[in-house]
């Protein structure tokens, strides 16, 4: 039927507590006026008027520019009217979004995008944060798949460090509630600082750019920390010292720093990005039910260094400087530099050097580093000879110009030692010719492979000459990260080690072996042969151009990780000694829980205090307690397997399904439905898992030992996989403790 005038006028309804008859009410208001009370109308106001009074009126509202006299003007009026006053402290327009060209979406210009469309292919999270990011929220945005792309980059950059941190921190058992940050200041290196201090100031800038509503302002410097310091400075800075295996307080430093990074982003990005924010905590923390139940960061000031970030910042200036001209001189990152100069540096500058020389020398990949003043020459300065072709002309004529050139063809320095015992004598067509000091003079010249660039903090000399040594280095990491590649396309544990075959020419087989101890420790090879025969091992690469080389590599996976994981939480076993068990042929804890204490002596490199701390240990083995941290129910100790700060290691896909997962408690399982889609999306979205397509190496070459890695792959699951952001279903883990499901 048709509700309009004045047909509903016919219509008449009887009323439940009269009866008497209802009727339309000839009198109606400009419906805007019924949304003009909605802000407290929606606080059940004047019923509650408890609720009324914690929340009215409004901090701010937010509605598109055809609303002003709409919402905007109604909400106004009906505030006044009813109480004298707006119903909102302040109002936030948003802009327009338009089309690729510019133009409004219309379905006849051909330019409307479906946010469905974006969100399939990039995910809602990347989506949210373009949007917010690209511009201020009350211009118009001209919409860009590019740039959502761009969005969805940065986020991945952060999950990559978030992939990196947790890594080290379960295979180091970190927990940072264990000790709390002043324990490890001390131990806090000049890079950590400057990240914190550099936290402090994204959190302050956030903090104020949402307090005027500069959303754009606040992700942008979120974005530049999460690019600029965290992933492409800092993660390259630490990297080496997260490889520590022994229990080192300096290790335990960067694990805070990470952590208290990670955390804070993930509370500054919750509004942006509300699912990976929540995957982030979760991983990280998961002491609340939720990211989003957390306080705002509070400031720290007393972490705030602007001297140390003014340092830092120049250093990485002149590491730019630096990679900029290793490209123009055709020298590759990984090729280590002789010596880098800095003359006349300012005082900042020189500042900066003195407190931050090994990251300028690491980060410029140089092995030394001069400071010259105003009147020092750079240390590899070359003598060259000015023969003076009037003296020279004045005494012998027309042999001028030979001896001329006869002089410029010899060395400088010899003919320099020859002039200071009083001349110097040549043969000239068969003539003795006598040259005296009057006759040359000598300048000093930058020599070929010498770079002079100006910059703001004093004339920097790169020396881009190669010697024996730093050739040999530079082609041994060629190796190194090739190897490293090999073990990421095998899926192996960043812990494993490897047996590792190089075959290749001998003489670059020689040039490799005096970096043996180099390529061993980067790369984990217990065992490094350059061999001359046919490589047998079970994964084979044959790399056809490693800087001119070609080079057959073998790779053979121990998968010794587990089992020394296990084997080092019994108390003092450490690394070289749970090695020496799985040499001795003992693969995990059940293993040596059938071994005697007199096959045990026997081990080379066991003591009888290991043999007896190591049998006491396994005997005294004994179900422990532990709780939910959601519902507080009791979990036995095989339900507590790879429980890390209160949730099981990234959804490790090969525990049982009955084991405990306290995100999926009754309390947890709506909210974390909705994440966990979203998080799969994101993950398809990265080309993360089975469908993420293997990059091609510098060379196609060829593979073997493929039928060996496919049985490899069956035994164990992919470690992408198992970092992926997406969980199992929620009912295969449950807790039944308490029935909190």
């Amino acid at each position: 039927m048709d509700l309009h005038r004045p047909g509903i006028d016919a219509v008449l309804l009887l009323c439940k507590k009269c009866k008497g008859e209802m009727r339309r009410v000839p009198d109606t208001v400009d419906v805007w006026f019924d949304s003009g009370c909605a802000s407290w109308a929606s606080l059940g106001y004047p019923a509650r008027e408890d609720e009324f009074r914690r929340w009215w009126p409004a901090d701010w509202i937010v509605e598109g520019p055809d609303q002003t006299r709409g919402w905007f003007n109604s909400q106004l009026a009906a505030g006044v009217v009813a109480f004298d006053r707006a119903p909102y402290d302040s109002v936030l327009m948003h802009g327009w979004v338009n089309g690729p060209d510019g133009r409004q979406m219309h379905k006849s210009l051909g330019n409307v995008i479906e946010p469905e469309t974006v969100v399939q292919k990039f995910g809602v999270d990347a989506l949210r944060f373009y949007m917010l990011a690209v511009n201020a929220p009350w211009d118009d945005i001209t919409f860009q798949e590019e740039g959502v792309r761009a969005a969805q980059r940065t986020l991945n950059i952060l999950w990559n460090v978030l992939r990196f941190a947790t890594t080290y921190m379960v295979l180091d058992r970190f927990d940072p509630s264990a000790q709390d940050f002043a324990a490890i200041a001390g131990y806090l290196r000049p890079e950590d600082h400057w990240l914190l201090s550099r936290l402090e100031g994204v959190k302050a800038s956030v903090t104020a750019e949402f307090g005027t509503y500069n959303l754009h302002r606040a992700y942008r410097a979120v974005e530049a920390f999460v690019l600029g310091d965290l992933s492409r400075w800092y993660v390259k800075l630490v990297r080496g010292r997260t490889w520590i295996e022994a229990e080192d307080r300096d290790k335990l430093a960067v694990y805070h720093v990470l952590f208290d990074a990670l955390r804070t982003l993930a509370l500054l990005l919750a509004p942006a990005t509300p699912f990976l924010s929540e995957a982030i905590y979760q991983r990280l923390d998961g002491r609340k039910l939720s990211v989003h139940m957390l306080d705002w960061p509070s400031p720290k000031e007393e972490r705030q260094q602007p001297d140390l970030e003014k340092s830092m910042a120049i250093i990485q200036d002149l590491v730019e400087v630096v990679a900029k001209e290793r490209q123009k001189g055709g020298r590759k990152l990984r090729w280590p530099l002789k010596l880098v100069a800095i003359q006349s540096p300012t005082p900042e500058a020189a500042a900066a050097l003195e407190a931050l020389r090994g990251i300028f020398l690491e980060q410029a990949n140089a092995k030394g580093l001069a400071v010259l003043k105003s009147t020092e020459e750079f240390p590899g300065m070359a003598l060259v000879v000015k023969p003076d072709a009037a003296a020279i002309g004045k005494a012998y004529r027309v042999l001028q110009p030979k001896i001329v050139k006869l002089l410029e063809s010899r060395p400088a320095e010899e003919i320099k030692k020859d002039l200071e015992k009083g001349h110097l004598e040549v043969g000239v067509e068969g003539q003795i010719v006598t040259i005296e000091p009057s006759m040359v003079r000598f300048d000093k010249a930058m020599p070929a492979d010498v770079v002079r660039v100006p910059t703001p903090f004093g004339e920097l000399y790169l020396d881009l000459r190669v010697t024996p040594e730093l050739q040999a280095e530079a082609y041994a990491r060629e190796i190194i990260r090739r190897v490293q590649q090999m073990r990421k396309e095998i899926d192996l544990e960043v812990d494993d080690f490897i047996f590792t075959v190089v075959k290749t020419d001998r003489a670059f087989a020689t040039m490799l072996e005096s970096q043996r101890d180099l390529i061993t420790r980067e790369t984990r090879s217990r065992r490094l042969t350059f061999a001359d025969a046919p490589v047998e091992s079970e994964y084979i690469v044959e790399w056809n151009n490693v800087d001119g080389h070609s080079v057959t590599i073998g790779v053979t996976p121990l998968h010794m990780s587990e089992a020394l994981r296990e084997f080092t939480q019994i108390p003092e076993v450490t690394t070289p000694k749970a090695i020496a068990l799985f040499d001795a042929g003992y693969k995990s804890l059940a293993a040596l829980r059938a071994a005697t204490k007199q096959e045990l002596a026997q081990i080379e490199g066991l003591e009888v205090a290991d043999v007896v701390r190591i049998m006491d240990a396994l005997v005294a083995e004994k179900e422990a307690s532990a709780s939910c941290p959601t519902c507080g129910a009791s979990i036995g100790r095989s339900a507590r397997h790879r429980l890390w700060r209160g949730r099981l290691h990234h959804g490790d896909e090969r525990l049982p399904g009955d084991r405990h997962r306290p995100e999926l408690c009754r309390a947890a399982r709506l909210l974390h439905g909705a994440h966990d889609r979203e998080l799969r999306r994101f993950r398809a979205s990265l080309g993360v898992g089975a469908g993420a397509r293997r990059r091609d190496h510098d060379a196609p070459g060829v593979r073997r030992g493929v039928a060996a890695l496919a049985r490899g792959a069956g035994r164990r699951r992919s470690r992408r996989d198992r970092h992926a952001l997406a969980r199992p279903p929620p009912a295969r883990r449950r807790c039944d403790a308490r029935g909190c499901g």
